[in-house]
């Protein structure tokens, strides 16, 4: 588990790094960030941007004031864990990150006004037995949020599923549902304001659409993208209509 390992959220104007250890440069011989995300702050006119950094084993945070970002801060995970994305709570009192080289889901408080991350609860997004892949697009991927905020949705690209976990009032994670993506290499995903899961799989080109019921998916619709050499990597979110 991250948990033993993970270092709240430290204020810093320059990061230690460590990319020392041989057995981890399959994938973490350097910085590699993955994802840049707004977080919620008390300042509208001064939000909190988050980083992924999966090389580093790092969430960076920076505060956007005037156009520049300042008062530079980072959340530690354990070496090899490979943070690749998170999501914010839609309450904004929580932080969830999937990371990708060792299968944790990580669970943070969200302090809004200070942009600090906490540790709260991790859960391991595969099934009792199985081990993570550290092998190019086959870890873990996407993550999203239900729209009332009590369920996480996280890709497993190593066995080709869609978990559901549980979210409760403390910040709980608990593995409950597994579905398949519906093809190959679940790579995206959002959520539309009914709730709707649209998934994007890179190598099988075609996009599922999956109703939910309490955290439960069910395939709705395929769509197979009628385009030679087309992987979808990014979906934006639904329009209402």
């Amino acid at each position: 588990s991250p948990l033993s390992d993970s270092v709240d959220c430290n204020v810093s104007t320059k990061a230690t790094w460590d990319f020392s250890k041989p057995e981890l440069h399959d994938r973490q011989e350097a910085s590699h960030a993955h994802q840049v995300k707004f977080l919620p702050s008390t300042n509208p006119a001064e939000p909190w941007v988050a980083v992924c950094d999966l090389g580093a084993d790092k969430i960076f945070v920076w505060k956007l004031k005037d156009g520049k970002l300042t008062d530079e801060r980072y959340y530690d995970l354990p070496r090899g864990a490979g943070p690749r994305h998170l999501v914010p709570s839609p309450n904004g009192k929580f932080v969830i990150i999937n990371c990708e080289l060792d299968a944790n889901v990580v669970s943070c408080s969200w302090d809004a006004e200070n942009g600090k991350l906490a540790t709260l609860d991790s859960v391991y997004s595969l099934p009792a037995g199985d081990l993570p892949v550290r092998a190019h697009n086959s870890g873990g991927s996407h993550i999203e949020m239900s729209v009332d905020g009590k369920w996480v949705y996280v890709g497993t690209r190593s066995d080709g599923n869609i978990v559901s976990l549980s979210l409760d009032d403390a910040g709980k994670l608990e593995r409950k549902y597994a579905l398949s993506s519906g093809g190959i290499c679940v790579r995206a995903f959002r959520v539309a304001h009914d709730g709707t899961v649209w998934l994007a799989n890179q190598d099988s080109q075609n996009i599922v659409a999956f109703s939910a019921d309490n955290g439960a998916l069910k395939v709705i619709n395929v769509t197979k993208l009628d385009a030679d050499s087309v992987c979808p990597n990014v979906l934006t979110t639904p329009s209402r209509l």
